[in-house]
């Protein structure tokens, strides 16, 4: 595991951090995961974007990878 990933993880919002762990993780649409936490769609590809971008910075990567 990257050593900085856990702290890079705790830097994240709950919210962001359940996004991206539902849809990266567990392979969940965004449709599947704004149904679960009750927000739009739009709002769950806001947070994991968010997240994705809060990670490569605290982990210090610079490569864009498309989700």
């Amino acid at each position: 595991m990257e050593p900085g990933l856990p702290e890079a993880l705790a830097a994240l919002s709950d919210r962001q951090r359940a996004c991206l762990a539902l849809v990266i993780i567990g392979e969940w649409t965004y449709d599947e995961v704004g149904e679960l936490l009750g927000i739009k769609r739009s709002s769950v590809q806001s947070h994991v974007e968010r997240a994705l971008h809060k990670l490569r910075k605290g982990l210090g990567v610079d490569q864009h990878v498309d989700v």
